[in-house]
């Protein structure tokens, strides 16, 4: 689902581990996003599969 955050980026709510998180998505590939969490450490970004 596609949302904005407060800065008007756009968000994305992503459910991880049975719990929904926002995200924004920074790269596309065949079948996955690359997303980073907000408020979380860039370390954090991971490539997940698509919707």
């Amino acid at each position: 689902m596609a949302t904005s955050n407060s800065n008007g980026v756009p968000a994305h709510i992503v459910v991880k581990d049975g719990s929904e998180r926002e995200a924004q998505v920074l790269e596309q590939r065949d079948g996955e996003v690359y997303v980073h969490y907000y408020g979380a450490d860039s370390r954090a970004n991971e490539w997940i599969p698509s919707p």
